[in-house]
């Protein structure tokens, strides 16, 4: 209803909140600063337990297999050998960190003198440090909290420039990428691991019927909604505008408007698209379900992967998740890179 400002699902997130008592960090959020919402949503996702396609390793074992042709391969490894072998000393910027996992993983490929990693939430910055710390590398992982939008005097300086799972956060990309652009040498690479799907995550009709069709051949047992008390999963919802400006106002912001920005800015060295379209709608919040290794577990995951690769390979569905490396264009008319844009630089709305 309203274009989708509000909708059923909203009153039924409401009563699940009151069920559990949570009513009050609904409210908690209403009168609160957009930039201080995202904060909150970041400080708060921390320990969230295993809810996402993230959390199982076959699926990861499924990127790697997308990206690098191969599951046991980490595709940061894989970029690493391909694109940065042979160089040492290299200086990074992570934007949107988080917690620091994807910059550790980074670090081992021994290139990097040292990695600025960025992010809002300063809770995520402590966790990371301590990471780095009991790794031995906080003489190459730098983690700041603060607002990444506001780094200046960095233009042609960082060899290597990192968006995973952050840059749809960002918000106006026509004034984010150029920024990035000109932070990178003119022999610098800009690497992202990206959601790329609808912004708003105002899911396409096709994609949730073909989700839902999957859902519904799964054994109830591996329904079961994370917490234990909210039931079964049996169908996905499109959430309404209202609510991802609540929860989180940087939300896959621009999303969708990730890819024509990068082509437009930036020259492609490597695309590879790996899905989730479906993987990813499909195990948010039963993910738990699916963290054993027994062989009914494994062959279900398989037939999920399998549906979707193959509606992937016959263009009924697009991947609303890529990785990515580029290069920075030439400076031309067409395509400036203003050193001048940080002070315009806004929090996503």
């Amino acid at each position: 209803m309203f274009r989708n400002l509000v909708n059923i699902h909203d009153f039924i997130m409401l009563a699940e909140k009151a069920k559990q008592g949570r009513l009050d960090r609904v409210f908690s959020r209403l009168g609160v600063r957009k930039k201080e919402r995202v904060r909150q949503a970041w400080n708060s996702s921390i320990g969230n337990g295993p809810k996402g396609w993230e959390d199982i390793e076959a699926i990861r074992r499924h990127w790697n297999f997308a990206v690098s042709g191969d599951g046991e391969t980490d595709f940061r490894e894989y970029v690493a050998r391909k694109y940065l072998a042979g160089k040492n000393s290299l200086l990074a910027l992570s934007l949107g960190c988080g917690a620091g996992a994807n910059e550790l993983k980074w670090a081992d490929a021994g290139v990097f003198k040292r990695i600025d990693a960025y992010d809002l939430s300063e809770s995520r910055i402590e966790l990371a440090r301590r990471k780095a710390q009991e790794k031995g590398l906080s003489a190459v992982l730098n983690f700041q909290s603060g607002d990444v939008f506001n780094l200046e005097g960095r233009e042609n300086y960082y060899d290597f420039i990192i968006c995973e799972a952050s840059l749809h956060h960002f918000s106006p990309l026509d004034k984010v990428l150029p920024r990035v652009s000109s932070f990178l040498k003119k022999d610098g690479l800009f690497f992202i691991n990206e959601f790329v799907g609808p912004s708003r995550f105002q899911w396409t009709k096709r994609q949730m019927e073909a989700t839902d069709a999957v859902l519904s051949i799964l054994p109830s047992k591996y329904k079961v909604r994370w917490g234990g008390d909210l039931g079964i999963k049996s169908r996905v919802h499109r959430p309404s505008i209202l609510s991802m400006l609540l929860w989180d106002p940087s939300e896959a912001v621009e999303s969708s408007n990730i890819l024509p920005m990068v082509h437009k800015l930036f020259d492609i060295c490597e695309l590879k698209p790996f899905g989730g379209t479906i993987l990813s709608l499909l195990f948010q919040d039963i993910a738990h379900n699916f963290l054993s290794d027994d062989e009914e577990t494994l062959d279900l995951i398989d037939l999920c992967i399998d549906i979707e690769t193959k509606m992937l390979k016959h263009n009924a569905i697009e991947s609303d998740f890529v990785v990515a490396v580029c290069k920075r264009k030439p400076w031309t008319e067409a395509n400036p890179v203003e050193q001048k844009t940080a002070s315009t630089v806004q929090y996503p709305l």
